[in-house]
């Protein structure tokens, strides 16, 4: 029987064999103009294979038959580890255990080729499996010199595109500065976000912009059970419809989710949100839009909403009026740049030696953490100018320990505190770097009022008395006693 026809559903047929109260509710659901396709719902990505058909019904036999492919119960395997022990430096073991063996790969100090030593397992791991593979269903001739050969072209590939060096570290990603970005003139920017709980159930919720950062709506919904990724496109779809229906054609969509982008842009998805994706295409068909991906750091503002629908499970439309206490607060740093501004001076004998004043290219969550980040800057220019002073031939004093001054009460007991505090934990690392200097005594830190710290012109504008307070306590002459000393030489 054929239960659609071109123009839509067969009724005469539905009826023929379903409850009419069922076949109201069928007509309802649209028909697509894509071929139909047939879904194996196990399957991950909600597409049928016949892979995914045999995996459900057949038994998986133990891992130990894997073993002996890859590690040293066979012939091959066994060259192939022997050879590269042999290039790496690394002293041969004979042992049955993966995990025996690469503990004693690792942790071989007399090894000295760097990142290459870590990464041959892993790259000899998968081309010994793939040769297996090969073997057994392509009927593919196992050589050990093959093997290898794609084991070294592999690594130096590698090598060539910088992603590991042969002596040493490889170099980290710098960080990037993470923001949100105000649309252009006539333009409106929509960002939503998806929220799901440990026992998977999900909301949703997103906020309206202009131009100038200032809301104009938000909205939050609950969604009960379904994945992050149907929590994420329903409330894209969601923010669309309501812009909409009040009329705004020319919308910027912003989201933390890169597959819901993905997926809009294409004409497929997994079979759970078809209809969703429909809906949402639908409507961008008539708008004029773009579509961007931010990183969470930027998208705080949705995150708040979404968190409130699953907090209150119910649906809620709120006026930029009813923004208040921390939202009012997101919405304010995200219409500023919300970089910070830091600054040092290291004076020696009353005199400007050294002074820096930057933007940091890092967003801190608190101002404890960019007090942290300023902190561990000064730090290795601390240390420069230490080592600058002992290198001078004639500078017969002793270099004392260099007194690091501070206006943050909390940036210094959290230096001098070494207790857990679950209030900081989002202070990176690397922040924490200075600390190792004061506890060795060659760095100190001492808390200065903010009206005595002379940094301070450098980071933020003073007022006139201020600045030439902050001047003088540079070393520096203020203009007007320069100006009279300048009369004076002129006379």
């Amino acid at each position: 029987m054929e239960f659609k026809t071109d123009n839509g559903w067969n009724i005469n047929t539905l009826n023929t064999i379903l409850p009419s109260e069922v076949v109201n509710e069928i007509v309802q659901i649209s028909i697509t103009k894509a071929t139909d396709k047939m879904f194996w719902k196990p399957n991950a990505s909600g597409i049928f294979s016949i892979t995914s058909c045999i995996q459900l019904f057949r038994q998986s036999k133990t891992r130990q038959m894997a073993y002996k492919h890859i590690w040293d119960k066979r012939r091959v395997a066994r060259e192939v580890w022997s050879h590269f022990s042999r290039a790496m430096n690394v002293q041969e073991i004979k042992c049955g255990h993966p995990r025996s063996m690469l503990i004693h790969w690792f942790l071989q100090k007399e090894a000295n080729t760097g990142e290459i030593r870590n990464v041959s397992p892993m790259v000899i791991i998968w081309f010994l499996w793939m040769a297996r593979n090969k073997a057994k269903h392509d009927h593919y001739n196992i050589r050990t010199d093959r093997i290898i050969k794609q084991v070294y072209i592999l690594i130096n590939a590698l090598i060539r595109a910088g992603r590991i060096k042969q002596n040493g570290r490889s170099k980290r990603n710098k960080p990037i500065a993470v923001k949100w970005i105000k649309p252009e003139v006539d333009w409106f920017k929509l960002n939503t976000d998806g929220a799901l709980k440990g026992n998977e159930l999900a909301a949703g919720g997103g906020l309206l912009r202009n131009n100038l950062g200032d809301p104009i709506w938000g909205f939050y919904e609950y969604y009960g059970e379904c994945s992050i990724l149907e929590a994420e496109l329903r409330a894209i779809e969601t923010g669309l419809k309501l812009c909409w229906t009040q009329g705004y054609r020319r919308v910027w969509i912003e989201t933390d989710s890169k597959t819901s982008i993905t997926l809009i842009n294409q004409n497929n998805g997994p079979w759970g949100v078809q209809y969703t994706l429909q809906s949402i295409r639908e409507i961008l068909e008539n708008m004029e839009y773009k579509l961007s991906h931010t990183w969470r750091e930027g998208n705080q503002a949705a995150d708040w909403f979404a968190a409130r629908g699953y907090c209150e499970k119910r649906y809620g439309l709120m006026d930029a009026n009813e923004f208040k206490g921390r939202i009012n607060g997101i919405v304010k740093l995200d219409r500023i740049d919300s970089r910070s501004t830091g600054g040092y001076v290291f004076t020696l004998e009353g005199a400007a030696v050294s002074r820096k004043s930057l933007k940091w290219t890092v967003i801190a969550r608190s101002t404890m953490e960019y007090e942290f980040i300023t902190l561990d800057k000064c730090g290795e220019e601390t240390k420069w100018l230490q080592h600058f002073l002992e290198d001078i031939p004639k500078w017969s004093k002793h270099v004392p320990a260099i007194c690091r001054h501070c206006d943050s009460q909390s940036a210094i007991g959290k230096v001098q505190s070494n207790i857990y505090n679950d209030k900081s934990r989002h202070i990176c690392r690397r922040h924490n770097s200075f600390r190792q200097p004061i506890f060795t005594r060659y760095i100190s830190i001492d808390y200065v009022k903010s009206k005595d710290n002379i940094a301070d012109l450098l980071t933020k504008g003073l007022n006139r008395d201020l600045v030439e307070k902050s001047s003088m306590g540079m070393g520096q002459k203020p203009i007007k006693e320069y100006i009279d000393t300048l009369k004076t030489q002129l006379s």
